[in-house]
């Protein structure tokens, strides 16, 4: 009987450290995808302040497809909670700054 429990607790523990694993590498996404997110304000204010208009509107690009590759991952997680609302807002601020710089 002893060693039954001991295997139960044996093969469990891999189990634990996977789903651990996985929690840590799920929250490592979602702060890439709000990440990209802050990126796109930053390339909007460089292409703000840049006089050269061809490679203002290339970073602006940029800008703008990382809006669109922070929807497209955000798409394929589940944001609840905060860090739903912390998406939501950043996306927003990122949309925002997008419409004053083209």
């Amino acid at each position: 009987m002893h060693s039954l429990t001991t295997r139960a607790y044996v093969s469990s523990a891999p189990l634990e450290r996977a789903e651990k694993a996985i929690a840590r590498g799920e929250a490592a996404t979602i702060r890439s995808v709000i990440l990209r997110l802050e990126v796109g304000v930053v390339y909007c204010r460089l292409a703000a302040s840049s006089p050269d208009e061809p490679a203002a509107q290339r970073i602006r690009l940029r800008a703008h497809a990382a809006l669109e590759s922070a929807v497209s991952a955000a798409e394929r997680l589940l944001l609840i909670g905060n860090d739903r609302a912390e998406f939501d807002a950043k996306a927003e601020n990122l949309r925002e700054a997008l419409r004053e710089t083209f």
